[in-house]
């Protein structure tokens, strides 16, 4: 989509980890699977919308006038996570 929609659309992706949200809300609940998720992340905490949001605004800027077809890694260092987690439906 990248080389399609440009130069008028710049075209990027953000991916991310483990962000405290209501997707995570069991996690709250169960201190044994919040501190795996934590020890195994390398900044050490989980992200907060904020952290999202931060890349957002990067990618809305001027300064990111010259960058597409990236995809953004926002997950605290975790390139391959070393647990599974249980999810919950939304």
């Amino acid at each position: 989509l990248a080389s399609e929609f440009a130069p008028k659309v710049r075209v990027n992706a953000i991916e991310v980890g483990s962000v405290a949200t209501s997707a995570l809300d069991y996690v709250a609940d169960n201190k044994e699977i919040r501190d795996e998720m934590i020890a195994h992340t390398p900044m050490a905490r989980l992200g907060d919308v904020e952290d999202i949001a931060a890349c957002v605004l990067y990618l809305a800027s001027p300064a990111a006038s010259w960058i597409t077809g990236k995809v953004f890694e926002v997950d605290g260092g975790i390139e391959h996570p070393q647990m599974t987690i249980p999810t919950t439906p939304l």
